[in-house]
């Protein structure tokens, strides 16, 4: 799901899995890891609405009966954004 907001990330550390360089490909995931959390804590499609939103691509809520991240959730998605894009 992230490769559609973050193709590059994403297809790094794919192409680092299917290399077979370990050592690469865990330290993409580590940068990844603050966004795994998220995927786990709220849902990975409540979260990418999120980045859509953090990366100025579009300003809209998921479709119901989905509840988007509250206003105070949504600090902790630019922070693992950022990791990723760091």
């Amino acid at each position: 799901m992230v490769a559609g907001l973050l193709p590059a990330e994403a297809l790094a550390l794919t192409r680092a899995a299917q290399a077979g360089d370990t050592a690469e490909a865990k330290r993409l995931d580590q940068k990844f890891q603050p966004l795994w959390n998220l995927f786990k804590e709220f849902g990975s499609f409540r979260v990418m609405f999120a980045i859509a939103e953090a990366l100025d691509l579009c300003r809209i809520d998921p479709p119901r009966p989905i509840l988007p991240l509250s206003a105070a959730e949504k600090p902790r998605v630019r922070s693992a954004l950022d990791h990723v894009l760091a």
